[in-house]
């Protein structure tokens, strides 16, 4: 038994580091937020919390997409007179279901569209799941 845990010691204990190391890493990034992002000097970044996202779909679609969530948080970066000057109906969060062929429920990209002068730092989430009704036929 002795053997089994003095044979190649030293490779053992750099497998142990390595895992502690790479957990290390791995947890730090996931707490980490990017609220504090400041790229430039003056740049300051503010939060909308609770903005519903609106679908955008070809016009020969007549489904009513579901969005799972509804709602998505945006973090927005830019000038403290901009960023003061911003209101929640200026930041436009969409899903474009337009170019995709959807035949069964997939997860999609929020796009959020901002006036200019300003940036998009973070969207929680960045992705949606799109639920997918049944396909109703137009009447002639």
């Amino acid at each position: 038994m002795r053997e089994i845990l003095t044979s190649d010691f030293v490779w053992k204990l750099f497998s142990v580091v390595l895992a502690v190391v790479i957990w290390l890493t791995v947890q730090t990034s996931r707490t980490e937020r990017s609220v504090d992002w400041r790229p430039l000097p003056g740049m300051n970044t503010r939060t909308f919390e609770s903005l519903p996202i609106r679908l955008v779909s070809a016009t020969a679609d007549i489904r009513e997409f579901k969005v799972n969530p509804k709602i998505v948080e945006v973090i927005v970066g830019g000038r403290s007179d901009v960023l003061n000057a911003l209101q929640e109906k200026d930041v436009r969060v969409t899903v474009d279901l337009s170019h995709t062929d959807l035949t069964a429920d997939q997860r999609q990209r929020v796009s959020v569209s901002l006036p200019p002068g300003l940036a998009v730092i973070e969207i929680i989430p960045a992705e949606v799941d799109v639920l997918l009704p049944p396909k109703l036929e137009p009447n002639p």
